[in-house]
C-alpha cells in the first residue's frame, strides 16, 4: 500500500467509518492472503536467518523448517497454501531430493528451491525435469535469491 492508498483510509476511517473500516478489512484480507509462503529447511542457523531476512524482507511469509522431520510437521499442519519450498540439499537428517519426495505427497503444486555449497548435488535438468523446480549454488547473493524465487512463484500450476 503506498502514501496515497494509506492516506484515503485514514481519511475514509475519519469522514465515513463504516465505509473506512470496510476498506480497511478487505485491504488486510488481500494482504494476507496474497503473500506467497515459503517453507525454508536448513541445518544451518545462520544460513536460515540469511534466508529469512531476506525473504521476509522482499515481502513473503516464510516458515521455518529447523530439520525435515519439523519442515514435513509444517506442511501437514499449516492450514493455508506454501507456495515454495526452500531446501538444503545435503542435511544431516534427510537429504533435501528425499524430503521434496515426501512434501509433494501432502503438497503436489509446491515449487521447490534446491540450494548447495556442493555442485555433486545438483538436481536433474533438462527435458524430464520440472519447471517447478531450480537451483543455487551457495553463496548467491539477495538480489539472485529473490530473483529466482520470483522466476519460480511465476510459472502457472501446470
Amino acid at each position: 500500500m503506498g502514501p496515497a492508498q494509506g492516506r484515503m483510509i485514514i481519511y475514509l476511517l475519519l469522514k465515513y467509518p463504516k465505509l473506512g473500516y470496510t476498506l480497511f478489512a478487505i485491504w488486510c484480507s488481500r494482504m494476507c492472503t496474497e503473500r506467497p509462503t515459503i517453507l525454508v529447511v536448513d541445518d544451518e542457523p545462520l544460513v536460515r536467518k540469511f534466508l529469512y531476512d531476506i525473504l521476509t524482507g522482499a515481502g513473503y511469509r516464510v516458515l521455518e523448517g529447523l530439520f525435515a522431520e519439523n519442515a514435513l510437521r509444517l506442511c501437514q499442519q499449516h492450514p493455508n497454501p506454501i507456495h515454495l519450498l526452500l531446501t538444503d540439499i545435503n542435511m544431516p537428517d534427510m537429504n533435501g531430493r528425499a524430503l521434496t519426495a515426501l512434501i509433494r505427497g501432502l503438497r503436489p503444486e509446491i515449487r521447490v528451491l534446491f540450494i548447495s555449497s556442493d555442485e555433486d548435488g545438483l538436481p536433474a535438468t533438462g527435458p524430464n525435469s520440472k519447471e517447478d523446480s531450480a537451483f543455487l549454488l551457495k553463496p548467491f547473493s539477495p538480489d539472485t535469491l529473490r530473483w529466482k524465487v520470483r522466476e519460480l512463484l511465476s510459472v502457472p500450476n501446470q
